[in-house]
Order: structure tokens, then C-alpha cells, then sequence
């Protein structure tokens, strides 16, 4: 089997959940024997993509590493979708002097060109596309969001009506799909996201006191950032029950100066990233849309308890009481009282939720048995 995977980009060279998944179905499927064609990017940072960092000889060898050039046009609005639609459009014709495969599957809005070039008569394999979280169909945080997505949606639902297959995280992402997309449930597959095994560690550190709390990502309104400073600050008391640490890019200008509060910035080292998470009890993951986050993953990998957002597919994650708390989204005053019962919570309770978190990653989403699930729903897709 023979695939071109089309993306917007893979870690370590461009930062993203996206991008995270995308190196790692491509590392994992290329373990398994899947020749891919990898159309990538540098996003304009001149690195050199073709090394496949973190991969090893024989996943390289089964790997074409493509380079498609970013777009480096206006800045003006709606420069996001005009950037994407050259893209696809520059891999499409790269697509076209290379050999036939038997798959594409196109990450997010790459799959825009393809799916025209058929529609005009180009014969062309099964399109999949994945578009993780459709977040533009979720919730907004704010009117200025909410535009953001209504310039979106019409992208989004044309890419997902016309393809063959649409992949789903499942859960409320299949919902959404259905109903406000339109999309036949028999075009879709459903299929979790996942987590190397490396990643995961055998049994949780201990409860910490004060407890630590830690929030993985960058400052973006949908990621409900605000939700957790607004609690910090309506708690003065918790300066001396907890610890916040956030790790991403956040500017100085956007960071809380209290002495129970502090800012790690990018860990771009896995290592340092595991580490980190290791050390802290509870990972906060307010957001108001998702798909299934990788720092979710990422954290119950590492032993922590998770209070998160019953968005997209989180509940397949978080069960409630069990390894964590699933909440409202924008609900400021239940993400408060979840943070709350974290620091009253004993440490054998906090300690099992931690221990839950483990066992679930390792029952049913690390990559060896994502990607096996992917490489058995991508054959029966080609042989139609």
C-alpha cells in the first residue's frame, strides 16, 4: 500500500497538534510497512525537513519526504485560507508528476486541489481528509471567533461533503459531522488519536503539596486561558495550596506576575516536555472546542489528573471521577471549584486518578494501536 499524505506541516518543524500527528501516523504506518509520499513544509523557516527527526532508518526508507514551498502572499484578511488553497494547489501539481498511489489523505484544508482536480475529471484514488476538531463548528469563546469560524465553515463542509471519507476522533466530532455537516455516517471512520509508548511511564509520582497544576499550549482564546487566570486571581488563597505552571508560547505581556505562577515557554525537547509533566499533579485543559488533544494525551501518559472541557472527543479521555473532571466549556466558577476539589482531594484519591490516566492511554491510544487501526481502515477503503 502506497499513500500520499498531505500536510500542512510535521513536528518538530512546525509546531501544532496537528503536526504532531501527522509525524506520528507517519512514523508509525511507516514502521508497519506503508510506503508514504509526505507532502510537507517548512512554514518558511528554512529548516531541513527531509532529516524526519526522531524517526528511525527504516521508517525513513519507506518515507518520500516532499518539500512544498509555503505560500509567502498578503497578510490581509482571509490570508489563512488563500495560504492553504495555493498550498494544495502547490502539491496537487507535484502530486501529478509522481506515481500513482493508492490513497491520499489530506490533513485540515490540503485537500482542497485534489478534490477539485477530480471533480474536473482527473482520475484520482479514494480522497480521505481529517480536519481533527472542526472547531469552527463548536462553540465560539468570543464574536470575534464566532466570524472567524462563520469565514470557515463553507471551506471546512465543502472539503468533508466531497470527500470519500471523512476520519473522526469519535464522540461529539461524529455528531457534528453528521448533523451540522451533513455528512453520511457510512463515509465516515472513526479512529482516536494516539501516543507513542515512550511517553507513558509505569506508575504516577506521588501528590504533591502544594498541588501542581500545569496548562500545556499557546495563549489562544479558545483554549480558555483566561477561564484559569480568572480563577488564579478570584483565589488569593491558593497561593499557598498551589502551584500554576504553563508551558508554551506566551507573551510576557499576557503573563500573571504572582509568585505561585510561572512561565516555562516552548519545550521543544521531548525529554524536558515528559519531565515536566511528570512532576505536576494536574493538567488544565479549559478549552471551549477540541478534536482529542495531544496534550491531554501527554499529560495522563505521564500520571496526571486532567480537568477538561466536554468538548469534541475529551470524553474518551476524562471520565469524570475517575481520572479527572469533564466540565461546561466557559464555565468559570465549575473550573474553579474542579481546581478546588484537586487541592482538597486526598492524596490516595488524587494518586488513583493519576494511576487511571496511565491505564487508559496504555488500554487504548498509544500509536502501535492507532496506527494499526488506521492501516486496516485505509486497506478496506482501497479495496473499496
Amino acid at each position: 500500500m502506497r499513500i500520499a499524505l498531505i500536510t500542512d506541516g510535521i513536528s518538530p518543524y512546525v509546531l501544532g497538534g496537528m503536526q504532531r500527528h501527522s509525524y506520528n501516523l507517519a512514523k508509525t504506518l511507516a514502521g508497519m510497512g506503508v510506503e508514504i509520499d509526505l507532502y510537507h513544509t517548512d512554514k518558511g523557516s528554512g529548516d531541513d525537513i527531509h532529516c524526519l527527526t526522531g524517526m528511525t532508518e527504516g521508517e525513513k526508507s519507506r518515507i518520500t519526504s516532499i518539500f512544498v514551498p509555503w505560500p509567502s502572499g498578503d497578510r490581509l484578511p482571509g490570508h489563512y485560507l488563500r495560504d492553504l488553497s495555493r498550498y494544495s494547489h502547490s502539491a496537487m501539481a507535484i502530486y501529478q508528476s509522481r506515481t500513482p498511489v493508492d490513497l491520499v489523505y489530506a490533513k485540515g484544508l490540503t485537500g482542497g486541489a485534489f478534490l477539485k482536480a477530480r471533480k474536473k475529471g482527473v482520475k484520482m484514488p479514494p480522497i480521505a481528509v481529517k480536519a481533527h476538531g472542526y472547531e469552527m463548528f463548536q462553540p465560539p469563546p468570543s464574536r470575534r471567533v464566532a466570524l472567524e469560524h462563520a469565514l470557515l465553515r463553507p471551506f471546512f463542509r465543502r472539503q468533508a461533503l466531497d470527500a470519500d471519507v471523512v476520519f473522526s476522533y469519535g464522540g461529539k466530532i461524529t455528531s457534528l459531522l453528521q448533523e451540522r455537516i451533513g455528512v453520511p455516517r457510512a463515509r465516515i471512520r472513526e479512529i482516536p488519536s494516539g501516543i507513542s509508548a515512550e511517553w507513558l511511564q509505569p506508575q504516577p509520582g506521588m501528590a504533591n503539596t502544594p498541588r501542581r497544576f500545569v496548562f500545556l499550549g499557546r495563549y489562544e482564546r479558545r483554549k480558555g486561558i483566561e477561564e484559569i487566570y480568572h480563577c488564579i486571581e478570584a483565589h488569593p488563597e491558593w497561593q499557598e495550596k498551589a502551584t500554576f505552571t504553563f508551558i508554551g508560547p506566551i507573551a510576557e505581556d499576557k503573563q500573571l506576575a504572582l509568585p505561585h505562577v510561572s512561565y516555562s515557554g516552548i519545550m521543544q525537547n521531548p525529554e524536558s516536555l515528559r519531565a515536566a509533566l511528570s512532576s505536576a499533579d494536574v493538567l488544565l485543559c479549559p478549552s471551549f472546542s477540541e478534536g482529542m488533544p495531544n496534550v491531554i494525551l501527554e499529560g495522563m501518559s505521564r500520571g496526571l489528573a486532567v480537568i477538561a472541557t466536554d468538548v469534541g472527543a475529551v470524553s474518551f479521555l476524562v471520565e469524570n471521577g475517575v481520572n479527572g473532571w469533564l466540565l461546561s466549556p466557559g464555565d468559570s466558577k465549575s473550573l474553579g471549584q474542579a481546581i478546588i476539589d484537586a487541592i482538597g482531594s486526598t492524596d490516595e484519591a488524587l494518586i488513583s486518578m493519576k494511576s487511571h490516566s496511565i491505564r487508559i492511554v496504555k488500554e487504548s491510544f498509544t500509536w502501535d494501536k492507532i496506527g494499526l487501526k488506521t492501516k486496516e481502515v485505509m486497506e478496506k477503503i482501497i479495496a473499496g
